[in-house]
């Protein structure tokens, strides 16, 4: 086999990030109108429109409502992201932290 082929199939099968290593204890509350933030910081793969696109179809992690704006707790999100990434071909779903989205 030669080596861009090589090259071609590790890239396709990334390591998967372990989100629960990744996200501060912390912090205990992520909340949607912070999505991008998250995505500069944390380097969450998915921009908040599309977030707010799966939670209105019931596809999106599981959500409360805090002074009228959707939060999900670091456990759910956690857990939702690692489902959301074994799903993924590519087995991970970060993206670089500090791009522009």
């Amino acid at each position: 086999m030669e080596h861009s082929a090589m090259s071609t199939i590790s890239s396709q099968h990334a390591t998967p990030v372990d989100w629960d290593k990744l996200l501060p204890p912390s912090v205990g509350i992520f909340w949607r109108h912070r999505w991008k933030e998250y995505v500069q910081n944390y380097g969450f793969p998915f921009s908040r429109g599309y977030i707010q696109n799966l939670d209105s179809q019931g596809e999106g992690p599981p959500h409360v409502l805090q002074f009228g704006r959707v939060a999900y707790t670091r456990e759910e999100l956690v857990g939702w992201l690692n489902t959301r990434q074994a799903m993924h071909p590519k087995g991970n779903l970060c993206r670089t932290p500090g791009k522009s989205v």
